[in-house]
């Protein structure tokens, strides 16, 4: 029967990346075909080929390559002999056990095939014919490699920047891959000093590292970087080096140094002192100092000199200091300090000093009296220090400054000040002050008191006296125009000046009178003008049916007197304004009319002593209006009008009678305005008579021994007093009209 047997191996790569690849499975199959009769000398290969991975040293072994064996003696044995084969392959031939172990030794990074002719022979010289075998080893793509300087020194600049061969010894992978594959380079990561910025971050195949710098730094930068090769993964290989950490040291153009501080600490050694706070690396490698320039320059003889000294950057992790010694005084001395490494120099910092010399006390004199008036303003002395000196003639460039103190500093609203460079003594005293003021003064050069030196003179005394002088007298008006309407009769404003003050705390004695002036406008429109007394009431009466303007000065008067001063107040102004009010016109107006057996067109005098009001209002028009009350219009074929001279006008239709009243009203022009009467109204009443119209629906009762008589009529009606006089005749009775309206009844007993 047909016989299969399978061998496995399996081979692990790790990639350093944390994952595992595993490789293809080496299989060995032998097959064997039944025959119907064996030779003595017998086998079978499982399989005609045997496949292995590039560099599977693990492969020394491989059991069961041959399947059905038979032999004659113990002593057979086989024989592999090569047809064809890649001699770079194998370390040492294979060979073939006899129990079918086949022995492999492959050398590394070689990969082909192999053919070979595999013969049993036993002891006895029997021999079984060879069967071919071929051995194939599949290529598998090692990891690319390069190597990095463990530090380098590189020098930087804005822009683009080119550094070559940052990376070295690449390689991608054994020979056999040298010449087929290209290697590539990527930067994962970088981190170096705060201030450094970086784009376009590439490594070339060559190894060279490329950059654009837009911020420098200089400082330790690492670099995070792996190569790749293009020879894939198949069969478990890796195209991917390990991580490789770079370390470059960028040096750029130094930062410069902080300010400069120079301090005198003797008559002829300076002491100069600068802060560096940028962090350098390798100060020896990248040569990187400081660079002192001093220029010396005497005032006193004229001389100029100059000289450069060099401090050790190492020497001084964060404040650097030198000493220059050697200076003469009133030198002056100027320092400029660089930072220089092996990209260039840093911008200079300047600072400049005068080396002083022994100070002699400044002197001067002052006059022991000044005198001013209380509430003069600023005050100005002229030269009231003199013989003002620094202290000799080399000190004459010193700035001096006078330092004065006064027994009572709440007198001044300015403090006496004396200007160092003329003598001049100013101040201002504080308002209503006078009297006497003790002030001392001493002066103060910038010579400094260096090495024994005096800069404060000799302390002098003076006096200040303010004479008294009487302040205006003061006070306020709650309004500056007071406007009334006519005929208001008497003013009275209680408080109308208040804050009436003779001046400061020390003039409450003196005596205050207002005084009030007329400065235009009317005079009599007053019957009593005003006045304004001393406790600020104001006062004053008009004349009746009076309006217009007038127009005052106030001033307050103290009884302190002018020498020195002011006794009057500043002058306020008042305005009195008097407003025109309207009065009514006024007329007299006739009794009732009684018109009887009158018709037509009708003019009477109803109106007398017509006036538009007061003098004042002479001017005014007047005009009369009426209007009806009471009473029908159909009474008049034109209705009644009144004339300006009082005569009324009015046409009455024939037959009508009764009562009617009307307003009668005299208007003058003068208007309303501020509450004024342009307006004038009376009632005024016609009696209308006329002959009575015909009684009708006469009618005759009997009632017992009497007779009742009604009748009816249609005039109109009269009533109460008007009627007195009209009189309706009834056969031999007079009827009333108020006796009866519409109808009439009467009672009596009568004769037929």
């Amino acid at each position: 029967s047909s016989t299969t047997t399978a061998m496995a191996t399996t081979s692990t790569t790790s990639t350093g990346k944390g994952s595992t690849t595993t490789s293809t499975t080496s299989t060995i199959v032998l097959e064997t075909t039944p025959m119907a009769v064996l030779p003595s000398v017998y086998f079978k290969l499982r399989k005609d080929y045997l496949q292995a991975l590039e560099d599977s040293r693990s492969l020394d072994s491989v059991p069961s390559v041959i399947s059905d064996i038979q032999v004659q003696s113990s002593g057979a044995f086989f024989v592999l002999s090569r047809v064809a084969s890649d001699g770079s392959l194998f370390a040492e031939a294979p060979t073939l056990d006899v129990d079918g172990t086949l022995h492999l030794l492959l050398n590394n990074n070689a990969f082909g095939n192999s053919s070979w002719n595999v013969s049993l022979v036993d002891g006895n010289t029997a021999y079984f014919s060879p069967i071919p075998l071929r051995i194939f080893v599949l290529p598998v793509n090692d990891p690319p490699s390069f190597s990095v300087h463990s530090q380098s020194i590189v020098m930087t600049h804005l822009g683009l920047n080119y550094i070559p061969n940052v990376v070295l010894n690449i390689s991608a992978g054994p020979a056999n891959e040298q010449l087929s594959q290209r290697v590539s380079f990527t930067i994962l990561s970088w981190k170096g000093p705060e201030n450094l910025q970086m784009s376009n971050l590439i490594i070339t195949e060559q190894g060279t590292l490329s950059f654009n710098a837009s911020s420098l730094s200089t400082g330790l930068v690492q670099f995070s970087v792996i190569a790749r090769d293009d020879g894939g993964i198949q069969n478990g290989g890796i195209d991917t080096s390990a991580t490789m950490t770079l370390n470059l040291v960028f040096v750029s153009i130094p930062q410069s140094v902080g300010h400069i501080i120079l301090s005198q600490i003797s008559q002829s050694v300076l002491l100069v002192r600068w802060p560096y706070t940028q962090t350098d690396f390798l100060i020896d490698e990248t040569r990187t100092f400081f660079k002192i320039s001093v220029q010396l320059a005497n005032l006193t003889t004229g001389t100029y000199r100059s000289f450069e000294m060099f401090h050790n950057r190492s020497i001084c992790p964060d404040t650097c200091s030198v000493l220059i010694e050697e200076i003469r005084p009133r030198s002056i001395v100027t320092v400029r300090v660089v930072v220089t490494n092996i990209a260039g120099s840093s911008p200079d910092q300047v600072e400049s000093l005068m080396m002083a010399s022994t100070n002699l006390a400044p002197t001067f004199s002052i006059i022991s009296l000044a005198n001013a008036v209380e509430d003069g303003g600023p005050v100005t002395i002229p030269r009231a220090a003199y013989d003002i000196s620094a202290g000799s003639n080399e000190e004459s460039f010193q700035q001096m400054t006078f330092i004065l103190s006064t027994s009572l500093p709440s007198a001044f609203i300015r403090l006496p000040f004396i200007d160092s460079r003329n003598g001049s003594l100013t101040f201002q005293t504080a308002l209503n002050y006078n009297g006497r003021i003790n002030c001392t003064a001493y002066l103060v050069d910038d010579g400094g008191t260096t090495y024994g030196g005096v800069n404060v003179s000799l302390v002098h005394d003076f006096v200040i006296i303010i004479l008294a002088s009487n302040d205006p007298p003061t006070f306020m008006m709650r309004r500056s125009a007071i406007t009334l309407l006519e005929d208001f009769g008497s003013f009275l404003d209680v408080g109308f000046a208040y804050n009436i003050l003779p001046g400061p705390a020390d003039e409450t004695w003196q005596s205050l009178t207002f005084i009030m002036e007329l400065a235009g406008g009317l005079t009599n429109i007053f019957s009593s003008p005003p006045l304004l007394n001393s406790s600020g009431t104001l006062s004053f009466s008009a004349k009746p049916n009076q309006s217009g303007s007038s127009n005052w000065t106030i001033q307050l008067q103290d009884s302190g007197g002018n020498a020195p001063g002011q006794s009057y107040s500043a002058v306020e102004l008042l305005q009195i304004i008097i407003l025109p009010v309207n009065d009514p016109p006024s007329f007299v107006l006739s009794p009732p009319l009684y018109v009887y057996q009158q018709f037509g067109g009708i003019s009477v005098q109803v109106a007398r002593e017509i006036s538009p009001g007061p003098p004042d209002e002479s001017s005014q028009m007047l005009t009369f209006t009426m209007k009806q009350l009471s009473g029908s219009i159909q009474y008049f074929t034109s209705p009644p009008t009144i004339d300006q001279n009082g005569i009324m006008s009015f046409s009455r239709i024939p037959g009508a009678y009764g009562q009617t009243n009307w307003s009668v009203s005299l208007n003058d022009n003068g208007g309303e305005l501020y509450g004024g009467i342009s307006t004038s109204t009376k009632i005024f009443t016609f009696f209308l008579y006329g002959i009575p119209s015909q009684v009708f629906g006469l009618q005759y009762y009997a009632r017992g021994s009497g007779v009742l008589i009604t009748w009816k009529h249609s005039d109109m009606t009269l009533t109460g007093e008007q009627l007195l006089n009209s009189l309706n005749l009834v056969q031999t009775f007079l009827i009333s009209f108020r006796e009866c309206k519409d109808s009439c009844v009467l009672m009596s007993s009568i004769r037929l």
